[in-house]
């Protein structure tokens, strides 16, 4: 299954529903572990939190930022979990395109004004800061 395509400065929703025997929705003995592939190998791994979506047993996830690890390539995530001693393993994938910018969206802006000119800071997602001027010579 596939989570779509997204450019740099977006975030991923990495997700897996737990299940034991006989296909039932289950709590796991520890947090599922998500190891994100490209073509050049390892990216990243992580654990996933237990998401609380309507009580829903076994369902964990994180939301991952796509910052300059994730260039333009098609990613796999194998996340593996183990319920009752029993190991099993999902698999998904996404597609990082061109575009975006790996500090994101702007969230917040700021305009002020100074004897030497005028001046904004910005805030991005990624939670860089960025400041620049307009002076008026």
């Amino acid at each position: 299954m596939s989570f779509g395509r997204y450019q740099q400065g977006e975030e991923v929703w990495l997700r897996v529903q737990c299940f034991g025997t006989n296909h039932v929705a289950s709590w796991p003995t520890e947090a599922p572990v998500a190891a994100v592939y490209n073509s050049a190998g390892l990216v990243t791994q992580l654990q996933l939190p237990m998401v609380d979506e309507r009580g829903q047993v076994g369902l964990f996830g994180l939301r991952v930022y796509l910052n300059t690890l994730f260039y333009p390539d098609y990613y796999r995530v194998l996340t593996r979990y183990r319920v009752a001693g029993k190991c099993s393993m999902e698999e998904e994938s996404f597609e990082v395109i061109p575009g975006g910018d790996a500090d994101g969206a702007v969230i917040s802006l700021y305009s002020f004004l100074h004897p030497s000119g005028e001046f904004i800071i910005q805030q991005r997602d990624g939670g860089r800061l960025f400041a620049g001027g307009n002076p008026r010579w």
